[in-house]
């Protein structure tokens, strides 16, 4: 299977709208179908004048905007007394902000006449159409209705209360019909142009609320003759119905700041266009818009997903409507158009008709896996930024250890110290020297004898596609010799491509060697004129995290000059605990896995934090994360990055205090910000906090334009993000993100690999997949389960975690005891119980049985239990606190199991168990009893040590209802082999 390229003229950058299309075309022919065809291309041409007009209509508005923030900037600053110097340079300045906004409106009403005249050729093709149906045209408009309809959804106007009181919240100042949600007036009259939502019956027996335009108002009033806006082909476009099967669409967004009473509220049922359709279907209002731009987030009813429900999708104010019931057959196409009439359907149809109805159902069936592919997807992605949410978790809890460290233990408060600061250099360099190192007789892997070379760069490919393990002592090898090279390096990698001429940019790894080994040989070896950047997040989730980033230092040993490494979020020690490298290491290095933990601790801190490459035409800048409204780069360029052992565990003061100077603590959260930050997935402007990681923040196109402009740079490529396509742009295609691990965590998604060469203005992205087993081949049912599974096992862990809380206000909500609670109240207390931002409603049929009367909050726990086999405790919510503070209790005690040993003392363990239940209770006294019986249970032969691990093993979450058949370990498992699928597109 072979993903094509799919683009088409609407996408390609350079392409330059013609002046012809500034009039309503004026066709030579008289001819129906050469007047139906002319017309259809100037429509084109004119969406594709709208798409350039909706940019420069941005660009004015954003230049609108910083002109007035100047003027109000200047008028608090002002000092000077002078007082005929800032009255001049207020003029010019107000005139300059006026003539933006002048050109502001102008953009505007530009873009509104192009809309008119797309419009009014529509109405001739209709008018046309009448007198000579031509079910054989091409249909040229579809291909540019999503562009149209977006923009039309952008420039609807905006409702912010009269120009007197500016609020709507006034008394007597109320918005008008079809503002929002205001529905319209009941003697309310549409227009010819109109945009309606109209319930039809085609001519195949569906009924739908389809997207139209009013092309004829009936002398009475009361009818309408419509046009859908989106007919195929060879079906009717002309409908008329009565005035009762028309919902007008609103003519005014709302602005939820000064109207938010006319927006629709949450969980309110409405009729909303579904996406990459021109239909109207019933749905729930899942978020409301935040600002006057914003869309609602809506869940449509589809039976297609065994929820009943899709997932959440964004729809313009626009688009949504109050929901309508109507009986069924209301209205009947005709098979004349110029009469208008209610006809009967044939019982047969000519084999014409039926084959075209039969790709009709094929299309709509391809366009529902799409989406389901999408849900899915969308779904993984937050359980998978829900699972993260703990490292904010473990970040704040390591403040506030180090701020209480006169209350801990001294060798605690020792080690929670050293957490955060660079690794001794005398004792590295000791316990890691190759020198010292010893290869057993019995040893059978690849050697490295002698200098680092090409060969042995092959020699290690091969073995590890063989599943062959790499010796300490060469692993201490190759790390000390990159080490020296990354201790050289700036901060910052500096990348000119007039002499490399061109460079691959792979994002995240994460393990996956299959991954990295098609992407060299699909595009060659690093090599002094094959240069690469590698955009971090090397390890952690896939199983060969070792040798992918041996790999990578071997490369860059071999060519420093041309072997680019950026610092991923998950190149943290205290990150791996959670993500699987750190116990990669202890499996595979047993002997002497303390101190290679230390060895790659102090690498990941030396790390380049990003990339600048000139590429001529185009200034890029290649980070891991993202940016923020406080990146400063020279600060970034001249900071110790060192320090940065761990984003979880804030470095040392310089000032010799406990808590950060401002000015450090700036610099520290602008680390974070580089390695975690996501583009706003809401589209919102401005830097807010990041809700899905609970870590950095979200970064608006208008943080990003600024960025850019200040720092004299074109793009932002970055990676962080696992992406469908493997790639994805956003901010106006001022940001990339590019994802090389694919079938990430057991999903579906595709990787990618961007190449950028040397004076051009764009890249070309490789997408590709490597997979062990043919998905391709699965029904699709199936591809889902494959692909929700990991996601859905941090769900349960979660929810059996939390299980008495959810139980205590299930109970609470449940007044009339009946063991049932509605849909909407179950997931509201799933979502304030658990912090987790999911679609309930979609989740549920994996989670809970519901009947007639509700849900039935019982069986959420009946499938799983909590089984420990080791010991029995008094307090019955002793078990599930720990298995809540699993993960956080996880990196405590590889923070003070400094040997890695697997073991630490009560004493000290009971000293942060302490920390956690105090900032849990936030009362500022724990039980001592419950303390002591907690950290009794842990140490099991009771010789004052806790076996962390062998505590770990003993809590499972069982599922009681399916007994667990060991599968033997295939060999194969760790050979990156995989069949490969892979397609290439010029962007």
């Amino acid at each position: 299977m072979t993903r094509t390229n799919n683009s088409n003229i609407e996408h390609s950058p350079s392409h330059t709208s013609s002046s012809s299309s500034s009039a309503v075309a004026q066709p030579s022919s008289t001819e129906p179908k050469d007047i139906i065809n002319q017309n259809e291309l100037t429509i084109q041409k004119l969406l594709l004048e709208l798409q350039d007009d909706l940019k420069q209509t941005k660009e004015c508005y954003n230049s609108s905007r910083d002109a007035w923030l100047s003027i109000q900037q200047q008028q608090k600053s002002s000092t000077s007394p002078n007082e005929n110097i800032n009255s001049q340079s207020s003029k010019t300045n107000l005139t300059q902000a006026l003539t933006n906004v002048q050109n502001e409106i102008n953009m505007y009403k530009t873009a509104l006449a192009k809309i008119s005249q797309v419009r009014q050729l529509q109405i001739e093709i209709a008018n046309v159409t009448k007198n000579h149906i031509d079910v054989s045209r091409s249909h040229t408009t579809r291909r540019g209705l999503a562009d149209l309809l977006s923009h039309m959804a952008y420039v609807l106007k905006i409702w912010y209360g009269s120009e007197h009181s500016g609020n709507c919240s006034n008394k007597g100042d109320v918005p008008p019909p079809l503002c929002g949600a205001i529905p319209a007036a009941s003697n309310h009259v549409c227009h010819v142009g109109d945009l309606i939502a109209g319930f039809v019956e085609s001519d195949d027996g569906d009924e739908n609320w389809i997207l139209a335009e009013v092309a004829n108002v009936h002398p009475n009033k009361t009818k309408y003759d419509i046009v859908d806006i989106d007919a195929e082909p060879d079906k009717g476009r002309y409908y008329n119905i009565n005035k009762r099967h028309v919902i007008p669409l609103p003519q005014w967004r709302a602005c939820p700041l000064t109207c938010p009473q006319a927006l629709f509220v949450r969980r309110t049922i409405v009729l909303a266009l579904y996406p990459q359709t021109s239909c109207f279907y019933k749905g729930i209002v899942e978020s409301i818009p935040r600002i006057g731009k914003d869309s609602y987030s809506i869940i449509f009813e589809d039976s297609s997903y065994n929820s009943g429900y899709s997932p959440e999708f964004d729809v313009p104010q626009m688009f949504v409507v109050a929901y309508k019931d109507i009986v069924p057959q209301v209205a009947a196409i005709s098979d004349r158009a110029d009469k208008m009439k209610m006809v009967s359907k044939l019982s047969t149809m000519s084999i014409d008709k039926s084959a075209s109805k039969i790709q009709s159902a094929f299309r709509k069936h391809q366009a529902r896996l799409k989406l389901k592919k999408q849900a899915a997807w969308q779904i993984h992605e937050k359980l998978e930024y829900s699972s993260e949410q703990t490292e904010s978790k473990l970040k704040d809890m390591f403040e506030k250890l180090i701020k209480a460290s006169g209350t801990l233990s001294p060798s605690v408060t020792k080690l929670l110290h050293k957490a955060g600061l660079p690794v001794e250099e005398k004792e590295l360099l000791k316990l890691t020297n190759p020198d010292n190192i010893r290869v057993e007789t019995s040893y059978r892997g690849p050697r490295i004898d002698g200098p680092i070379t090409r060969k042995v760069f092959v020699d290690l490919i091969e073995a590890f596609q063989r599943g062959q393990i790499l010796h300490e002592k060469y692993v201490c090898e190759i790390l000390h010799q990159a080490r020296a090279i990354l201790k050289t390096v700036p901060n910052f990698n500096h990348i000119d491509l007039a002499n490399l001429q061109h460079v691959f940019i792979v994002g995240d790894l994460h393990g996956q060697l299959a991954d990295l080994l098609h992407i060299f040989n699909t595009n060659g070896l690093p090599s002094t004129d094959n240069a690469y950047i590698f955009n971090g997040d090397f390890v952690d989730r896939g199983r060969n995290s070792v040798e992918v980033i041996l790999l990578l230092m071997v490369a860059l040993i071999l060519y420093p000059s041309s072997v680019f490494l950026n610092r991923g979020n998950h190149e943290d020690i205290m990150v791996t605990v959670r993500y699987g490298f750190h116990n990669e290491v202890n499996q595979k290095y047993r002997t002497r896995k303390a101190p290679l933990i230390d060895l790659f601790k102090d690498i990941f801190s030396w790390l380049p934090l990003y990339s600048y490459v000139d590429a001529g035409k185009m200034k890029l800048i290649v980070m891991h994360g993202g940016i923020s409204d406080k990146i400063n780069l020279k600060k970034l360029n001249s900071l110790s990055r060192n320090r940065y052992v761990s984003i979880e565990v804030p470095p040392e003061s310089k000032s010799g205090g406990k808590r950060l100077t401002e000015e450090e603590d700036n610099e520290y959260h602008q680390i974070q910000d580089l390695f975690w930050s996501d583009p706003d997935p809401r589209g919102r402007k401005g830097c807010r906090k990041n809700d899905d990681r609970k870590m950095a923040c979200f970064f608006g196109s208008d943080v990003t334009h600024a960025f850019l402009k200040k720092y004299n740079l074109n793009m932002i490529i970055r990676s962080h993000q696992a992406k469908q396509d493997g790639y994805e742009y956003n901010h106006d295609g001022k940001v990339l993100t590019v994802f090389s691990a694919s079938n990430y965590c057991g999903g579906n998604n595709w990787g990618a690999v961007v190449r950028w060469d040397y004076n051009e203005e764009e890249p070309w992205i490789s997408s590709f997949k490597t997979e062990g087993v043919a998905m391709e081949k699965l029904s699709f049912s199936k591809q889902v389960t494959l692909f929700e599974d990991p996601a859905y096992h941090s769900l349960i862990e979660k929810i059996m975690s939390n299980k008495t809380l959810l139980l205590k206000e299930f109970l609470k909500a449940d007044t009339s005891k009946t063991e049932h609670l509605s849909l909407t109240i179950w997931a509201d207390i799933m979502s304030d119980v658990l912090q987790m931002d999911l679609p309930w409603l979609i989740l549920r049929t994996k989670l809970v049985q519901e009947d007639p009367k509700g849900i039935l909050y019982n069986t959420m726990f009946t499938d799983y239990i909590l089984d420990n086999s080791k010991f029995q405790m008094a307090n019955a919510g002793i078990m599930e606190d720990l298995y809540m503070w699993k993960d956080m209790l996880l990196a405590l005690f590889n923070l003070i199991d400094y040997n890695h040993s697997g073991f630490i003392s009560r004493n000290e363990f009971a000293d942060i168990i302490k920390i956690i239940l105090d900032d849990e209770n936030g009362s500022g006294s724990v039980n001592d009893a419950y303390v002591e019986e907690l950290t009794s249970a842990m140490d099991f032969d009771k010789n004052g040590k806790i076996d962390f691990n062998e505590f770990l093993e003993s809590f499972r979450i069982v599922n009681v209802k399916k007994p667990i058949i060991p599968i033997k370990p295939s060999n194969a498992k760790d050979k990156p082999n995989g069949k490969l699928i892979e397609h290439k597109i010029r962007v």
